[in-house]
């Protein structure tokens, strides 16, 4: 429970910094997890992405967590395509991912995500889609490997800073 809680809190911290900086996206993302998406950016072409999973088997009883974060560097210059008006970045980085199956046990399980993908980002609209893959090793309770697909989209809002008004 202890790791959990410094686990959330790490994870706050870092979502806490990034709405201070105005600029947010939330959204949806399919596949390896399934659920919510949001994305803020720190610095220039640093980012943090992430996405947060739960559901309910009502036949079973059983709940499922899942949560993870991700810090990201993109890279805008890669791909350059002069047919489309937005923008093309690739990017890689770094994460953590904590997941919880409770039925009549609680299992918590903790691993490190290493992300790669290519996000298309709308020039007219506030809008972007993404495709990612990330390795990821399970550290705890067990060691596992598995690969981890996922695509999705974003809307990005703008907050105004009252502090600069």
């Amino acid at each position: 429970m202890k790791k959990t809680i410094i686990f959330l809190i790490t994870i706050l911290l870092f979502i806490e910094k990034s709405f201070a900086l105005n600029k947010y996206g939330v959204g949806i993302i399919l596949g390896n997890p399934i659920g919510l998406s949001f994305e803020s950016n720190i610095v220039n072409n640093k980012k943090i992405a992430s996405s947060l999973e739960f559901a309910t088997n009502f036949n079973t009883a059983e709940k499922y967590f899942y949560f993870h974060t991700d810090y990201l560097m993109k890279y805008y210059e890669y791909i350059q395509k002069k047919d489309l008006t937005g923008m093309l970045p690739i990017f890689y980085g770094f994460g953590i991912k904590y997941e919880t199956y409770a039925k009549n046990a609680t299992q918590n399980i903790f691993g490190i995500r290493i992300v790669f993908g290519v996000e298309y980002i709308f020039n007219e609209i506030p809008f972007s889609i993404f495709s990612m893959l990330a390795p990821v090793i399970d550290i705890s309770p067990e060691v596992s490997l598995y690969l981890s697909p996922s695509f999705g989209v974003r809307y990005f809002f703008l907050i105004f800073n009252t502090k600069n008004y």
